[in-house]
């Protein structure tokens, strides 16, 4: 099997090879502009609403922790009125960048963003 597709990559153009590299040169661009990288959050905390996943520092995470919690309040007290709001639903959850800088690290694709919503 292997012998047969060398063969046949040996009977290919030289003008085609190269189309063939500057594809894979293009796809490999795309990939690392496009294509999220992972991320490890170092810092994990629970709220009553949210769960935030973070690599800022404890305090941050707390703080910006306890404004979420202060904001999702404010939001049930205006809506919770509404016959389709939802009480009861699985924790929210968060990831906290460090910073602008590390956002961007970790989802190249996106322009300025100070939230990004995806599908788990």
């Amino acid at each position: 099997m292997a012998k047969a597709l060398w063969a046949k990559w040996k009977s290919v153009k030289p003008r085609q090879k190269r189309m063939y590299l500057y594809l894979a040169i293009l796809l490999g661009v795309l990939g690392w502009k496009v294509i999220p990288r992972p991320w490890f959050p170092t810092v994990t905390l629970e709220t009553a609403h949210h769960i935030v996943y973070s690599t800022a520092t404890r305090e941050q995470a707390q703080d910006t922790a306890q404004k979420m919690e202060l904001l999702y309040q404010a939001y049930s007290n205006v809506f919770g009125t509404l016959p389709k709001f939802q009480r009861g639903h699985p924790k929210l959850k968060v990831n906290l960048f460090k910073d602008r800088k590390e956002f961007r690290w970790i989802n190249p694709g996106l322009g300025w963003a100070e939230a990004y919503y995806r599908f788990p």
